[in-house]
Formats: structure tokens, C-alpha cells, sequence
């Protein structure tokens, strides 16, 4: 029996590689900003994974997707950074999102989008997701 939580997240970098063709798409934890292309991690969440207090028999795993646009120049100091870029990104990711809130995986019904955030930071420069799924309770499927 394959595990949902790896399941899931494979079926996003799949989904993800094939939305963003001139990003690399990979799974793991990934900081820092990207200066030759785009890129995109995908990864659970290694602080939040659980179910739902009210039904242990729903099992809610959580999962990250960042997103890096190219940055090769680093702003003036004395000048914001344009934030163009990073809400376009944002726009786009939310889009794929929508569109894959029923994932094809066994044992997960469907995920929500939990939070979107722009990150600015020119050390970050990029945009994060994090989703939450429901499902059987994982224990239950052991």
C-alpha cells in the first residue's frame, strides 16, 4: 500500500513539471533565492501533519509548495524590488491549485489551499503555498 502523504506529493511535482515547464520542478526542502531559473519544491509539512480533533477517522496531511522566480540581479539597496513578478507567480500558482484540489490519489478526497504568501525577501524572492488534504485517517489505512 503506497503512502498518501508521498503519493500526494509526487502527484503535485508531476502536475506542477508539466503547468511550469521552464521551472525545475523537485521534491524536498529547498531555501534561497534561485538566480538561473525558476524553481519549485514540494514537500510535506515536517511541523504540521494530523487529522481532525472532532473525526480521528479524517486524516489532514499537510503539504508546501514554493516557488522561486529567477532573480540574476540583486535591486539597489536604496530601491524596493519590483513585487510584479512574485504576485504574477502568486496568481499563477493559486490557478494550479484550483484546479488540482482533487488530487488522484487513493485515500485522499481533496485538499484546500491553507495559505498563499508573496515573500519578498531578496535572500527568498519567491511565493509559498501550503495546502491541507483530507482523507482516511492514515493510521487507519496501515
Amino acid at each position: 500500500m503506497a503512502n498518501v502523504v508521498t503519493s500526494w506529493r509526487l502527484a503535485l511535482v508531476t502536475a506542477l513539471d508539466t503547468a511550469f515547464p521552464d521551472a525545475e520542478v523537485k521534491s524536498g526542502l529547498r531555501t534561497g533565492v534561485s538566480r538561473d531559473k525558476d524553481r519549485i519544491n514540494v514537500f510535506s509539512d515536517p511541523q504540521v501533519q494530523g487529522h481532525l480533533p472532532e473525526r480521528i477517522v479524517v486524516s489532514s496531511p499537510r503539504m508546501v509548495i514554493r516557488y522561486w522566480k529567477k532573480r540574476s540581479e540583486m535591486p539597489p539597496p536604496d530601491s524596493p524590488p519590483d513585487p510584479t513578478e512574485l504576485e504574477q507567480a502568486r496568481q499563477d500558482l493559486e490557478t494550479f491549485i484550483q484546479s488540482h484540489q482533487k488530487p488522484s490519489v487513493t485515500d485522499l478526497w481533496y485538499c484546500q489551499l491553507e495559505s498563499l504568501r508573496v515573500d519578498e525577501d531578496p535572500e527568498e524572492w519567491g511565493v509559498e503555498a501550503r495546502l491541507v488534504g483530507y482523507g482516511r485517517n492514515l493510521a487507519l489505512l496501515a
